[in-house]
């Protein structure tokens, strides 16, 4: 737990720098690419 408490300080400044840099469309683009493949990830490795 302290890992992901460590991890995510740098990296949500790193996602909040990326987010002001790229446009709209790209985001929602990636965004949705990353949720196919976490479902994607979901069904076919369950549990």
């Amino acid at each position: 737990m302290i890992g992901i408490s460590l991890a995510s300080m740098p990296f949500a400044r790193f996602g909040a720098i990326l987010a002001h840099k790229l446009s709209a469309p790209v985001l929602k683009r990636a965004f949705a690419v990353f949720l196919l493949l976490v479902g994607a990830k979901f069904l076919l490795f369950p549990g």
